[in-house]
């Protein structure tokens, strides 16, 4: 994300100048909207145009910026496509005062975003997507006999690049079958290089852990080392050294997360973002196995556990502040500042990462305790 300007208004609100560089910044972006924010943003409509003089009517497509409120916003993750609807508060040709519209934001759209309230959750949100040390892709395939799916781990979003299902024979049965197991198998493997030198920039990735169940993990990774060159992939052949094969029992997305619980080969990959946020949600389970007393889940008892200075960390997920009402998040907004200035630590979770699932159900808010505290007396 690239922040160009940034104002404090009179309100107490900011007015921001960004442009979208990536998925990662789409998602960021998502996060930072809400009903009743006025954005400006590059756009299109189609505008009839009649001949006076046939009475004929024509279509074109008109492009201009456009200053709406924004009543509505949707996100779709799988095509990177953030909308924003609302009405129309500066008359334009195309446009009038009042008028309702969509625009879309892609990566490289570049917004003027003015919000009427600021707090600490939209500072951490701006700070964390303009820090460049987590703007580094990892990809994840993840194997199995016949299926092979890739996924971009971003900062804050897991995204499914392409799925491959291949039908391969049982190489058991006799000496013709191993033949065509082994032609299948072959055939599957260039597939999926094909899916891998058309999807992935090793400008940008630095590591792709190949994983999944079974053995096709390691078969396939032998099958590039020893051919990537002879089938015409020697551009592949270069980034070998970026290949990594880790073992998990999975043969789905579920995999990302076995992988992230192995702390050492995960610190190596991730960082220490990642790692923060899975030894926390590790913790959680655990304390949870435990039948311990040492957490607290909802907002109503989060909050009362910051009250008596007890929390350590809160784990959060943004889909409670985006989708909350404004009674909610404006409870959710104090409830981490409080924390902050207590020393607690706040991680903040996307619904489309693969560590807040577990987190959704559990009201999307969870503290984890330094002691134990009595419940709170209802009055």
């Amino acid at each position: 994300m690239h922040v160009h300007k940034r104002f404090n208004n009179p309100s107490g609100g900011v007015t921001l100048v960004l442009t979208a560089e990536n998925p990662d910044d789409i998602w960021c972006i998502y996060n930072l909207l809400s009903k009743g924010d006025e954005i400006t943003v590059f756009t299109s409509r189609k505008v009839k145009k009649e001949n006076v003089d046939t009475g004929a009517v024509s279509q074109q497509v008109k492009k201009f910026n456009i200053h709406l409120e924004i009543e509505r916003i949707t996100y779709a993750c799988s095509e990177d496509d953030l909308q924003v609807s609302g009405r129309n508060l500066t008359d334009n040709p195309y446009v009038k005062v009042g008028q309702y519209h969509t625009a879309e934001i892609r990566p490289h759209s570049k917004i003027t975003l003015t919000k009427q309230l600021w707090n600490s959750y939209y500072n951490d949100k701006l700070r964390e997507v303009t820090d460049i040390s987590g703007k580094a892709e990892q990809a994840f395939l993840v194997l199995d006999n016949g299926r092979a799916n890739l996924y971009f781990l971003l900062r804050y979003l897991t995204k499914e690049v392409f799925s491959l299902v291949h039908n391969i024979p049982n190489r058991k049965i006799s000496n013709m079958r191993y033949s065509h197991h082994q032609k299948a198998l072959e055939a599957f493997f260039k597939a999926i290089i094909q899916k891998l030198a058309e999807t992935i920039d090793f400008e940008i990735t630095r590591t792709v852990v190949i994983t999944g169940p079974g053995f096709t993990k390691n078969s396939f990774y032998d099958y590039m080392c020893k051919e990537l060159v002879s089938i015409g992939h020697s551009e592949l052949h270069r980034h070998l050294n970026k290949f990594i094969v880790c073992g998990s029992t999975s043969s789905d997305r579920n995999a990302i997360t076995e992988v992230m619980g192995n702390e050492q080969f995960a610190v190596t990959i991730f960082g220490q973002h990642y790692i923060e946020h899975n030894r926390a949600v590790d913790m959680l389970r655990k304390r949870l196995e435990a039948n311990e007393s040492t957490i607290s889940i909802g907002i109503e008892d989060v909050a009362y556990a910051t009250e008596l200075g007890a929390v350590e960390k809160v784990l959060l997920s943004d889909e409670l502040i985006r989708t909350g009402s404004t009674e909610v998040r404006t409870r959710v907004h104090k409830l981490i500042d409080n924390a902050k200035s207590q020393g607690a630590r706040v991680l903040y979770f996307s619904d489309e990462h693969v560590s807040c699932s577990f987190l959704r159900n559990l009201t999307g808010i969870v503290a984890l305790l330094r002691f134990a505290i009595e419940e709170k007396l209802e009055q």
